[in-house]
Order: C-alpha cells, then sequence, then structure tokens
C-alpha cells in the first residue's frame, strides 16, 4: 500500500469532487483505504487528512461532521489534500461513469453464519460438477493473470445486475453448491494465501447454478492486510465470521 503525497497548491474551484471511475474506498480507524482497481493497487490516506476531505468529496466514506457535501472554497484547508488525490487519479471532478453497482458497506446488523463447513460428504460429486469446477476455476486464473482487475470487478457486477434477478438466493442449494466445491478444491490448489483466486472461482462457481452472492474485499489496517470471501447478507460461504470480522469491506459486488 502507498500513501499519498499531499499537495502544497489549492486547487481550482470545484463544487464538488467524486471517487474516481473503478476506485472505491473505506474509512478505517487510521484513515481512509482506497482501492484502485484500474492499478489493483491501495492507498492510504492518514486520519487527520482524510476528515479534511469529509465535507467536500461526494461519497465519501468518513463521515462529516456538517452533514453535507461543501464546495473546495469553502473548505480551503482541505483544497492540498485533494490535489494530492486527483493527481494521483484517485478523485475525480465527475461522478463515476460506471454502470454498475459496488458497495463498501454491508448490513452487519445480525451475526455472521458460515455455511457449508464440515458437510463436504454429505452430497455426491457429479461430473457437472468437477466440469464446472474447472471451468470457473481457469476462467478465474485467466482473468487475476491477463485481465485487468476493473474489468474483472465490472465483469462479475454486471453478470449479477442481469442474471441475480431472475431468482431468489437458495440457501440450501448454496450449502449443497460450496460443500462440492470444497470437496473437489482441495484436490486442485490450496486456499491458503490465495483467497482472491479461492473467492474468485467460488464466484464463477455458483453462478453457473444460478447462484450470486457477494464477492467482498477487506482490509485491514493494523497490521496492513487484504483478504476476499464470499457471503450472502449474514451467511458467509468461504469463511468463518471470526475470519472477517477484523476486515472493512472496502469492496462488494
Amino acid at each position: 500500500m502507498t500513501t499519498i503525497e499531499v499537495g502544497s497548491h489549492p486547487t481550482a474551484q470545484a463544487a464538488h469532487l467524486w471517487l474516481a471511475d473503478d476506485v472505491f474506498a473505506c474509512s478505517t480507524r487510521d484513515g481512509v483505504v482506497f482501492l484502485d482497481a484500474k492499478t489493483n493497487k491501495y492507498h492510504g490516506l492518514d486520519f487527520a487528512n482524510a476528515q479534511a476531505l469529509a465535507e467536500v468529496v461526494a461519497g465519501w466514506p468518513m463521515r462529516s461532521a456538517q452533514g453535507a457535501v461543501r464546495g473546495i472554497e469553502e473548505s480551503p484547508g482541505a483544497a492540498a489534500v485533494a490535489d494530492g488525490l486527483e493527481s494521483s487519479g484517485l478523485l475525480a471532478r465527475r461522478p463515476p461513469s460506471h454502470n454498475y453497482s459496488c458497495v463498501s458497506r454491508l448490513d452487519r446488523s445480525q451475526n455472521m453464519v458460515a455455511i457449508g463447513f464440515g458437510t463436504e460428504y454429505l452430497y455426491s460429486v457429479g461430473p457437472k460438477d468437477v466440469g464446472n469446477f474447472i471451468a470457473a476455476y481457469l476462467k478465474a486464473q485467466r482473468q487475476l493473470r491477463f485481465a485487468s482487475f476493473d474489468s474483472v470487478v465490472r465483469s462479475v457486477a454486471l453478470r449479477k445486475s442481469r442474471r441475480g434477478r431472475e431468482s431468489a438466493f437458495d440457501v440450501q442449494e448454496a450449502v449443497r453448491r460450496v460443500s462440492i466445491f470444497r470437496r473437489i478444491r482441495r484436490y486442485v490448489f490450496s486456499a491458503s494465501n490465495r483467497c482472491l483466486l479461492h473467492a474468485l472461482t467460488l464466484t464463477h462457481f455458483l453462478a453457473l447454478y444460478h447462484l450470486f452472492p457477494t464477492w467482498v474485499i477487506g482490509v485491514s489496517t493494523s497490521p496492513w492486510e487484504a483478504h476476499s470471501w464470499v457471503e450472502h447478507e449474514r451467511y458467509s460461504l468461504d469463511a468463518t465470521p471470526e475470519r472477517i470480522h477484523s476486515y472493512t469491506p472496502i469492496l462488494a459486488v
């Protein structure tokens, strides 16, 4: 993760600023973390500078004490901070133009429940399951190796928005498919230190059964760490609640 250098000169007059296209942000106790999906890099802004932007950036993850977005001309202390973020491609002077839905806030009003653990051998694995796993695994591998990360995020989001409305999410079917996925996965690759590949493969695998959960990327700043997992509402599909509770979601598709 890199730290943004704050500029020393105010920016020109601007009514509002926004996060740039394919840039996502979340607030932590140490400040604000950005995920630039165009470059697949994380950036950090310390708490004091992040707080200075709370009133001037639309959709800023840190709350403004005033409760409203103001122009930079009304907050001269934020101008230099915004300058550095804009020159780094993290802020823009227009709203994001992407037409897909990504969120950084998830409902945590209910306790998370892990599903599918210990049930791998309750369900038989058929040739179609193996074929679907291989297809999902190769697709995830190919995307993470050759495609830009923003295009991967965009494709998952668009698929979910187009096909996710076809039917309600069947939790029992998800238990079955997650269990089968785990049983096959252990013979193909290790999930240790490969959370992004694991989560993306599972997301693609479940989509083949018309299940469209939420693919999440979260960050922790003390110490710095990023993690990826799959969930649906209060159900965790590939991690225990204890494993993910310390991460702040920065991207949820």
